[in-house]
This record gives structure tokens, sequence and C-alpha cells, in this order.
């Protein structure tokens, strides 16, 4: 996996995971990637994490990391917008029905 395809996954995952914190954006990362080059390297995904806060596409504050405005466009232009919002419904599905049980 070269560096630009990291910096895509992680905005990516952020824009889809928000609020994120890093403990979780790295697993997931770990996760959608496989086995690859982030898992052999672990310092790949902070620092495109710290390039991707350096061109402001997303913001970190008080430990969550979530998309700025302009991560968000910069994700509808390169045409994840579909499958982000897709995923994003799934993954709210899946966490709001785990809540909803348990309080039965």
């Amino acid at each position: 996996m070269t560096s630009g395809d990291t910096h895509f996954l992680l905005l990516y995952l952020v824009a889809v995971f928000q609020p994120v914190t890093r403990r979780d954006l790295f697993r997931e990362a770990v996760k959608a990637a496989g086995t690859s080059r982030i898992e052999s390297d672990v310092r790949i995904p902070p620092e495109a994490l710290k390039e991707l806060i350096k061109r402001k596409l997303v913001s970190e504050d008080d430990g969550l990391i979530s998309c700025t405005a302009l991560g968000n466009q910069r994700a509808a232009k390169l045409g994840l917008r579909r499958v982000r919002d897709k995923n994003r419904l799934f993954f709210l599905k899946k966490s709001l029905g785990r809540d909803y049980n348990e309080g039965r």
C-alpha cells in the first residue's frame, strides 16, 4: 500500500466513523488494509493522519477525529460520498441496535 493509499484510506475511515479516536481509527485501518504495510510499519498511519490534519482535511479535538468541511468536499470529489453514506448507515444501524437491545 502506498502512502497515497494510506491517506485515502484514513480520510475515508474518518468520514465513516467520525467522531473517532486514534486507536479506533488505526484499528479500522488495519482491518480494512488486511495484511499490508500498515500492519508491519506502525508509523505510517500516524504520519498520514498528521498530513491530513496539516492539510486541514481532518481535525482532532479532545481526542476525537472528524472530517472538516474541506475533507468532506475532497471525499465527495473522489467519489466517496455514496459509499461513505452507505457504510456509515450500516455502522450506525449496528451501533444503535446494540445500544437499544442492551437497555431491554
